[in-house]
């Protein structure tokens, strides 16, 4: 099962890529119907919108990753609770 599991999480890479594809061709698309000014603007604010968007998705996508499934295989929780280090109220009390 988890072959199956690890599989499918790997073709999601793959549908952003394709994501990609399609934002690129979109933007290109548009760009080709403008002038040279309007092309390069196009161009330009295209790629900045594609790259925060991706950016964006790559940020989600790890965050996921590390909490859910990295915390799911590996964090137990049967450890002990944190105490924070004191010093005496001579020492002037909590570090």
């Amino acid at each position: 099962m988890a072959y199956i599991s690890n599989t499918l999480s790997f073709l999601r890479l793959a549908a952003f890529s394709l994501n990609h594809v399609a934002l690129s061709i979109a933007i290109f698309t548009v760009a080709n119907m403008l002038h040279t000014t309007g092309y390069w603007l196009t161009v330009v604010l295209g790629n900045v919108f594609i790259l925060a968007l991706e950016g964006g998705i790559v940020a989600i996508q790890t965050l996921r990753l590390e909490y859910y499934e990295g915390f799911s295989r590996f964090f137990g929780g049967d450890g002990r609770a944190f105490r924070p280090l004191t010093l005496g109220p001579a020492y002037g009390g909590t570090l």
